[in-house]
């Protein structure tokens, strides 16, 4: 008689198969558990602490707007992206001086043009040294004269807001100086400012020549910060923006804010130059300036905590 052997290799095939689905099942049960417990832990996690940090740094570049920045100037605009970049701050008006005035003085103070006209009533750099911190202006090119308030080669005083407040012409001979002379050496010492701005010369500030001028420029002054105490122990905050814009992109102008415990921070509210007034006085532990006072908080928005 003829015997018919049925192979066995289906029946284990069936028997591996159900064992996977079976070790599936229980996978996907220890998923359903496991997942809302790792949300519930995600959910809870604290928030990093903002930047605890004393000094500030100001940088002005001329003319320019954010998007001119991101397209020309690739160095500069890589450190808004690696640090903090905010994408609608908005100058005061034009030309520059008004610019500078609502920067240090909180606003204009009647000026409308580039001419000699002074502005008295006071800056956030003699408030801060009234109130026993310190302040000072860096002015490029601008020779062993203090508080030049005349043009020399590319220095030129109406981007230097402190010379044009009479009230504080003494203190301003003190502590406004030049930065070829005293800049690298207080950087390299940390000794900074608690509120402390630093003027290009009307090349490497993009007035005159190109943005690729600045940038090139910006790069050797970031080794130089970098390098110093101040940044390397996260005292430093370091906020580059520009007067005004070219007239033709609505007055939105660059703003970085770089400090070391800063990473890819997007601020997208606006903000304006009576903001970094305000963030000035917030250094300096003074009272907030005129229009600096209804101003948004730039150093909420970056998440900086102010020592």
């Amino acid at each position: 008689m003829l015997k018919i052997h049925f192979p066995i290799m289906s029946t284990i095939s069936h028997s591996r198969t159900t064992a996977r689905i079976r070790g599936l099942g229980v996978a996907l049960a220890l998923a359903a558990l496991v997942l809302p417990v790792a949300s519930a832990q995600a959910a809870s996690k604290p928030k990093p602490k903002p930047v605890a940090t004393d000094k500030v740094l100001v940088i002005v570049m001329e003319n320019h707007a954010l998007t001119q920045i991101k397209k020309e100037a690739p160095f500069t605009y890589g450190l808004g992206t690696k640090y903090g970049l905010g994408t609608d701050m908005e100058a005061i008006t034009h030309p520059s001086k008004p610019n500078y005035a609502a920067m240090s003085m909180g606003e204009t103070r009647g000026l409308t043009s580039d001419s000699g006209k002074t502005a008295n009533g006071g800056t956030v750099f003699g408030a801060t040294i009234k109130a026993g911190r310190t302040a000072k202006v860096m002015a490029e090119s601008m020779g062993d004269e203090r508080c030049r308030t005349s043009s020399a080669g590319k220095y030129v005083p109406r981007h230097n807001p402190w010379t044009y407040n009479p009230d504080e012409q003494a203190t301003c001979l003190k502590y406004d100086f030049s930065y070829d002379t005293y800049g690298a050496g207080d950087i390299k010492a940390g000794k900074l400012g608690n509120v402390e701005m630093l003027i290009p010369n009307d090349c490497n500030n993009a007035h005159d020549c190109s943005l690729g001028t600045f940038d090139a420029w910006m790069r050797t002054a970031w080794s130089r910060i970098t390098a110093g105490p101040d940044w390397k122990a996260h005292r430093l905050t370091v906020v580059i923006t520009a007067d005004e814009d070219d007239k033709k992109h609505d007055n939105v102008i660059p703003l970085i804010v770089a400090n070391p415990s800063l990473s890819h921070k997007v601020v997208k509210s606006k903000l304006t130059l009576y903001s970094l007034n305000r963030l000035l006085t917030d250094f300096g532990h003074v009272a907030h300036m005129a229009n600096g006072k209804k101003a948004a908080d730039m150093a909420k928005a970056f998440g900086l905590k102010v020592k």
